[in-house]
């Protein structure tokens, strides 16, 4: 099995920011997570909805509070 899950602080842009202060184009997660599959990034947002993608047995490495 190649798929792991990278647990931790996440930032995602979520289009190009209009302005400096554009907070909507970006996402923040505290608690993030990045589904990775045979090198490639299949799922990123929240842990608990990232875990529910998951297949069973797929590890997580745990950056947090890093």
């Amino acid at each position: 099995m190649t798929a792991k899950i990278l647990r931790g602080r996440t930032l995602s842009f979520m289009r190009w920011p209009e302005t400096i202060d554009d907070h909507s184009a970006w996402r923040y997660e505290e608690d993030g997570a990045l589904l990775i599959d045979n090198g490639r990034i299949v799922a990123a947002g929240v842990y608990a909805d990232v875990k529910e993608k998951a297949d069973a047995g797929v590890g997580t490495i745990d950056h947090r509070p890093h």
